[in-house]
């Protein structure tokens, strides 16, 4: 059975594991996780566990009415599975709770299947980053516009 839980400072090794494993050239380190779980205010990270092993992870950062994806991953054993979908319905359930109007994200150009994930949820490109990873990839800025939900007062 998996579990969302919060991710806690003990999951660092495994992350950091994972964080190589999947992303190769990963500009996050475990110093970085670490620092995020303790010193930011605005951000969640989360872990899927399954059978006592993490099947994927994810931080989001909300800051009044706009929220991002700061990371996403699935465990490279467990893919197709429906974990980054999880992650995806948990964070919008988060976002929506939050009353965000904005949900954005930075996803390299060559992700065709994340970008088709992030598409199926109603995030459309917006602009490009170029050479926004460490191997010098772009990355498409990609937004969500959440719906009106706050009631703004005019000025006179």
């Amino acid at each position: 059975m998996r579990k969302i839980r919060a991710m806690s400072i003990s999951d660092l090794d495994e992350i950091d594991s994972l964080e190589q494993e999947i992303f190769k050239q990963s500009s996050w380190t475990k110093e970085d996780y670490l620092n995020e779980l303790q010193n930011n205010p605005f951000a969640f990270y989360f872990v899927v566990e399954q059978d006592n092993v993490i099947v994927g992870y994810a931080g989001l950062a909300i800051a009044y009415e706009n929220a991002e994806i700061l990371t996403i991953a699935t465990h490279p054993d467990y893919r197709r599975q429906n974990i980054a979908k999880m992650m995806m319905d948990y964070m919008i359930s988060q976002v929506i709770q939050a009353n965000c109007l904005s949900f954005s994200l930075e996803v390299r150009q060559s992700n065709i299947p994340a970008i088709a994930l992030y598409e199926s949820y109603g995030f459309k490109k917006v602009a490009k980053r170029p050479n926004y990873y460490l191997d010098g990839e772009s990355a498409d800025l990609m937004i969500k516009e959440m719906g009106e939900k706050y009631d703004f007062i005019a000025s006179n």
